[in-house]
């Protein structure tokens, strides 16, 4: 493949990804990429910025979720995110891959429905079904 093939097929997944449609059920996209850190937003992101990463701090030795201004490196991130990060002003150095996926409320009918139990609980037992809820979500997640 030369440099203009190269080029016009970053542009094209480039353009593609960050043009996706908010909260699509299908076809859902995750990308591997490098991001820029601009050093002009380094002060207005400072508190909370954007892509954490799971590393070791220094003279740590457990990995821990930093949230840095550094560039990063071959980072996964769903495109929701992505657009949320370009718009906010990061930029998308490198692309590596791309990851779509299909995504279904297949839970949602269970969730519903509990919750509809718990509305119309009368005691505490049927009202601390929300934690058995939550317990079901996370163990099949996970």
């Amino acid at each position: 493949m030369d440099n203009d093939s190269q080029s016009t097929t970053h542009m094209y997944q480039h353009h593609n990804v960050l043009s996706i449609g908010n909260l699509t059920d299908f076809a859902v996209t995750k990308t591997e990429m490098d991001l820029e850190y601009p050093q002009h937003l380094h002060d207005a992101y400072t508190d909370l910025p954007f892509c954490p990463t799971r590393e070791k701090p220094p003279g740590k030795r457990e990995d821990k979720l930093l949230a840095t201004l550094c560039n990063k490196q071959r980072y996964v991130i769903h495109y929701y995110n992505l657009q949320q990060c370009t718009r906010h002003g990061l930029r998308i150095a490198k692309f590596h891959r791309i990851l779509q996926f299909a995504q279904a409320p297949w839970l949602r009918d269970y969730i519903e429905l509990n919750t509809k139990f718990r509305t119309l609980a009368k005691n505490d037992s049927c009202i601390r079904s929300k934690l058995h809820e939550v317990y079901t979500i996370s163990e099949t997640c996970s």
